[in-house]
């Protein structure tokens, strides 16, 4: 059996937040890592009106991502890939977007005053 490199080496799986015009962390609700129930997408969606912008900030960063073509891992409201599988191995991963770590804003996001930030 041929092994294939972790998606995150290939750039297959990209784990990724939220910035302000400030450049500042948006507050998602949980840092990236965390593994506990606050990591799932939806955790904070029925909760208090305080709790409903972490929400709201982990939808705005899910739809960016799928208009970009990632997919959201179920668990983690940070991490997305574009098929973490053996055909994603660094020559064939389509990934023109991004450079030096970041996604540049322009490319992918035009209607909020905050950008995607590539964290690893």
């Amino acid at each position: 059996m041929k092994k294939t490199p972790p998606p995150h080496s290939t750039g297959a799986a990209v784990d990724v937040t939220l910035v302000d015009d400030n450049k500042r962390v948006v507050d998602m609700g949980s840092p990236i890592d965390e593994m506990s129930e606050r990591s799932l997408p939806d955790y904070f969606a029925n909760n208090s009106v305080e709790a409903q912008q972490y929400h709201a900030h982990r939808q705005l960063l899910h739809n960016v991502m799928l208009k970009a073509g990632f997919q959201r891992n179920p668990r983690e409201w940070w991490h997305f890939s574009l098929g973490e599988n053996k055909e994603n191995v660094p020559h064939k991963v389509p990934l023109a977007f991004h450079k030096d770590g970041e996604i540049p804003p322009q490319t992918i996001l035009k209607e909020s005053p905050l950008t995607v930030h590539h964290i690893r």
